[in-house]
């Protein structure tokens, strides 16, 4: 009996973090760029980081945001950066792996998080510059493909 794929455990594990009525934030006021200026839930800030017009700014604020809380709380803001990624290392998985042979989907995902939780212990310029390569490879993916972008159900109703 397996247990689930290492991208849903990473999922379920970031929606915890993002879980109401006391979801792990950002501060939006911090970062500035077009954020709202509040403290913004990481589900929230996973579609804002996500989305096609993201400006790559944007982006490396946000990623030196939670570079930032790594050195605080290593353990929880790897869990971030991973679920704020995950929509790239999703694209990047599909890539790779062709075939839906379902055991070499399994290994691709865990080869990926295995090379994102490597990036994290390098210097934080190198987990940035990781970081930003595969946002965006993911936006590049998305474009060529014209997938939509989920939408949290959280941040759907506050529209």
């Amino acid at each position: 009996m397996t247990g689930p794929s290492p991208f849903t455990a990473l999922e379920e594990t970031f929606r915890l973090l993002g879980a109401q009525p006391h979801p792990l934030t950002i501060d939006g006021r911090r970062l500035g760029r077009g954020l709202p200026r509040r403290q913004i839930p990481i589900l929230e800030l996973r579609w804002i980081l996500t989305r096609p017009s993201a400006a790559s700014d944007l982006q490396g604020q946000v990623i030196e945001a939670v570079l930032g809380g790594m050195r605080q709380q290593p353990a929880t803001w790897v869990v971030v950066l991973g679920g704020l990624l995950l929509p790239a290392l999703r694209c990047l998985a599909q890539q790779i792996a062709v075939s839906r042979d379902a055991g070499l989907a399994i290994d691709v995902e865990a080869e990926l998080l295995s090379r994102l939780l490597t990036a994290t212990r390098r210097p934080p310029c190198d987990t940035h510059r990781f970081a930003m390569h595969l946002l965006q490879l993911a936006q590049t993916s998305r474009a060529a493909d014209h997938a939509p972008i989920p939408t949290p159900r959280s941040v759907a109703h506050r529209r």
